[in-house]
């Protein structure tokens, strides 16, 4: 009987995936090539092998791999291990064979396989770690002034000690900002520069840390304690703040006065200068300030030069200044007070003089006035001048000095030679050559009176009925001045 040809095919692939199969297991039973069976290969774990980094420094890693071989020296792929350490202090290992160094020294790691070990001798060495030369800085300065300090840091392990930063930190409720870190390098050997500033500190002491680190894994950070101790800083003191000088132009200037400057605070005040000014739109240059010493305690010379101030009052300041920061200057306030100076003054012994005339008289006898110096020093230079006013005749008053100096006498002549009756006046004025002297006036009056007539009887008798007689006063030229008139009627009876 035939079958369909689906089934057929079927069974002859059923048949030659029976017949493959049977292959297979002949093989795995040991068949060889003639058709006769092979012993399997030994699957038991002859021997363990253990490779990978030798060293490592502290902080490090390592991947170690176990391989276990069968007694003809076939690897045993499918093998299981059990990682233990000889010294977990030095080197540490976990379940897949990674091992961790943890301290110097050496270790043996053991990869353990059905009983049989094998082994990896590990040497840790110390790696990067951080030294510095002192772990305490004490740094002290004055009130505005700074201090430094250094500290070195280098590298006591292994390897190379790099990404080295450090950051401050300051006591809790003191005063921050006031130190900071500065590392020359990255990567030691490096030094730290510790910069403390009383810029803007009180008196005392301060805390603060400074904590240094590296990038490198396993390093441990180190710190430095900073103890910044601030003490008073020097200060300018003055023994006056006020100086006056009083002098009169012309004369000798005043002597210098002299201010002690002293040293107010702590340390050493140093790099003393003192710098004038003067008052705003007032002569300069008249002030000199000296130092004897850039450093305190010093003497602090004023000198005030009035050979070329006029009377007045002028004012400068001085400052001294050190160059020591953090110090504050301080200043002396100087005044000039220069007076006017004193000159003799002209007095008169008489300020009016007063002369009576007739009309014509040349010949007035003259007067004298004293003339003397009411002031200090000496009136010299005096000379006299004779004014008029402009109503009236001039030239009839002389005046005349005995002296140009003081004391002298003043003689003043009236001449009415040409001046009709009247009164007339004049003045003298007095006045010295020497500047700011003031002048005086020696005030004169002049009357003239007429001239005294004789007397005449004058008798007229060609009148029928009438008399009259004339009277009067004649001057010695025939000429009549005055003249008076009576006339009477009679009746005559020739």
């Amino acid at each position: 009987m035939k079958l369909p040809i689906h089934i057929a095919v079927a069974r002859l692939n059923a048949r030659t995936f029976a017949l493959a199969a049977l292959g297979a297991v002949l093989a795995a039973a040991g068949c060889n090539e003639g058709g006769g069976l092979v012993d399997p290969p030994d699957s038991s774990v002859a021997s363990v092998t253990v490779t990978g980094p030798s060293s490592l420094q502290v902080g490090g890693t390592a991947q170690l791999t176990a391989t276990a071989t069968n007694a003809d020296g076939q690897p045993l792929p499918q093998k299981s291990f059990f990682w233990t350490s000889s010294d977990n202090a030095v080197a540490e290992v976990d379940g897949n064979g990674m091992v961790t160094a943890r301290g110097p020294g050496s270790a043996t790691i053991t990869a353990t396989s059905e009983e049989k070990p094998g082994t990896m001798p590990i040497t840790v060495s110390a790696g990067p770690s951080i030294a510095l030369s002192v772990e305490r800085v004490t740094l002290s300065a004055q009130v505005g002034q700074s201090a430094t300090g250094p500290v070195a840091v280098t590298n006591s392990g292994g390897g190379a000690l790099s990404g080295l930063s450090g950051g401050v930190t300051y006591r809790a409720g003191e005063p921050i900002g006031w130190l900071t870190a500065a590392l020359s390098s990255t990567t030691a050997p490096a030094t730290l520069t510790l910069t403390a500033s009383a810029a803007n500190l009180q008196p005392g002491t301060y805390n603060a840390t400074v904590a240094l680190g590296s990038a490198t894994a396993g390093v441990a950070a180190r710190s430095v304690s900073v103890t910044f101790t601030v003490g008073q800083g020097p200060a300018v003191g003055l023994s006056a703040t006020t100086i006056s000088f009083a002098a009169v132009a012309g004369q000798e200037s005043p002597p210098a006065q002299t201010v002690a400057v002293t040293n107010a605070g702590g340390a050493t005040l140093s790099g003393l200068n003192g710098v004038v000014t003067y008052g705003a739109g007032q002569p300069t240059g008249w002030l000199t300030a000296a130092l004897s010493s850039t450093t305190a305690p010093a003497t602090l010379t004023l000198t005030a030069n009035t050979s070329n101030l006029p009377a007045g009052t002028y004012s400068a300041t001085v400052t001294i200044r050190s160059s020591l920061p953090g110090v504050a200057e301080r200043s002396v306030n100087v005044t000039l007070t220069v007076a006017a100076q004193p000159v003799p003054i002209i007095q008169v012994a008489e300020s009016s003089v007063s002369f009576s005339a007739t009309a014509g008289q040349t010949s007035v006898p003259a007067r004298t006035i004293t003339i003397t110096n009411a002031g200090p020093g000496t009136l010299t230079g005096l000379s006299g001048i004779v004014t008029y006013p402009l109503d009236q005749p001039a030239g009839w008053l002389t005046a005349a000095l005995s002296s140009t100096t003081a004391p002298a006498t003043l003689t003043v002549t009236a001449n009415a030679a040409n001046l009709q009756p009247g009164t007339y006046s004049a003045a003298v004025i007095l006045r010295s050559s020497i500047a700011g002297v003031a002048e005086r006036s020696v005030n004169v009056t002049l009357t003239v009176t007429a001239q005294a007539p004789s007397a005449t009887t004058l008798a007229a008798t060609n009148v029928a009925t009438t008399t009259a007689t004339v009277s009067g006063r004649v001057n010695p030229n025939g000429t009549a001045t005055q003249a008076f008139f009576e006339v009477s009627t009679r009746q005559h009876v020739w």
